[in-house]
């Protein structure tokens, strides 16, 4: 799964109800649900082919993209799957090795947590633009000395999109940096 330009949250919810649930759900409907962002004077004509409809435009680069909000990604799950919900949170609640095992709890039973954190500082480009992004966590290893327990995320780029490993404690300090979170799908209680 790769992501198109600017909608790296939808593919990853793409990506989490497809692995939880066995759902498809698409990209560019999601993006129309939730509204995608994007830089002022940015080409968006092939999304717009694609049916991307829901845009706004942003002077700010670090405000593009979409900003999940769980009431309007529950009501897209509730016309999709309605068995799941879409619960977030956000990284000022826990410190780092909390983190760590709530995302092992999450990844280890069978959820597939979807992170948002800083993509400069996590993936070691120059920080010039402050931008954030969003992966899905598959899995999580044991106990490492180094930094943390290594962490198998997938990265639905649009740039360089595929599994790669980052380990707990940065992946933490770039969610810090950038207000991020965990979002997760998990079933509704009855």
């Amino acid at each position: 799964m790769i992501s198109k330009q600017y909608l790296c949250f939808a593919a990853c919810l793409q990506i989490a109800a497809k692995e939880t649930a066995g759902v498809e759900l698409d990209q560019i409907a999601v993006a129309n649900h939730l509204g995608v962002a994007l830089p002022v004077g940015f080409d968006c004509s092939g999304l717009v082919e694609q049916g991307l409809t829901n845009i706004r435009y942003e002077t700010d680069v670090a405000l593009c993209g979409i900003t999940p909000v769980v009431a309007d990604i529950n009501r897209v799950l509730s016309a999709t799957i309605p068995r799941l919900e879409c619960r977030f949170e956000s990284i000022s609640q826990f410190q780092d090795w909390e983190f760590e095992e709530r995302l092992a709890t999450l990844a280890n039973s069978g959820y597939f947590p979807i992170v948002c954190f800083d993509y400069d500082s996590l993936i070691g480009e120059a920080a010039i633009e402050n931008r954030g992004h969003c992966a899905v966590v598959f899995r999580m290893d044991t106990p490492s000395v180094r930094c943390g327990r290594p962490v198998d995320i997938y990265d639905p780029g649009p740039k360089d999109a595929g599994f790669r490993t980052v380990d707990s404690h940065s992946l933490y300090r770039a969610c810090r940096k950038r207000h991020g979170g965990i979002w997760s799908l998990v079933p509704v209680d009855n």
